[in-house]
């Protein structure tokens, strides 16, 4: 029985192992996915999937995530995105390309933002605003919607500016304290 019991091993166990090889093969090949549901990073190097599957989902980061596109929550530590639809909740956040949605984090950025932005500090790269920016500092090109903070600066402005110091740098008397508005 233990001699017929070995040969059945030594005859499957190739079987096994292909079986395994195989199974293995799809983990290994995170480059074939389309897109992925979920996202987990420690680090941009150590991730569930790379950068550049979109994620229709959950992001999580433990550490720092980087990824092109997400398209609904983005939690945890620091993140970094090309470009992101949904809520991104962070105590960093930077959206590389345009933003449309919700951030909250200690700093916000993006270089293009429609929503509602909630930080420390909501800084966008040479871009636009289109909805609210709250926050002890908010800086931008152009805002159409609302600056709330203690600083507010911006290029351009249809909107209004409520804090302690605000200023429309192309505007003709460019500084304003306590309120802002332009047309």
């Amino acid at each position: 029985m233990k001699h017929a019991l070995a040969v059945l091993l030594m005859v499957l166990a190739p079987v096994f192992a292909t079986a395994a090889e195989e199974a293995a093969a799809p983990a290994a090949a995170a480059d074939d996915f389309k897109w992925s549901p979920l996202q987990a990073s420690f680090s941009p190097s150590i991730q569930i999937v790379r950068k550049h599957v979109p994620i229709y989902g959950l992001k999580l980061n433990f550490g720092a995530g980087d990824s092109d596109l997400v398209y609904g929550a983005d939690l945890g530590l620091l993140s970094r995105e090309s470009t992101l639809r949904g809520l991104q909740a962070n105590l960093g956040n930077y959206v590389e390309n345009e933003a449309i949605g919700v951030q909250i984090g200690l700093v916000n950025g993006s270089k293009d933002f429609t929503g509602l932005a909630i930080g420390a500090a909501n800084w966008w790269d040479g871009g636009s605003v289109r909805g609210a920016a709250i926050g002890l500092a908010n800086i931008c090109n152009d805002v159409v919607g609302v600056q709330i903070g203690v600083f507010n600066s911006c290029k351009r402005l249809t909107g209004a500016q409520i804090g302690l110091i605000n200023v429309i740098s192309e505007k003709k008397i460019p500084f304003y304290p306590f309120l802002n508005i332009t047309w």
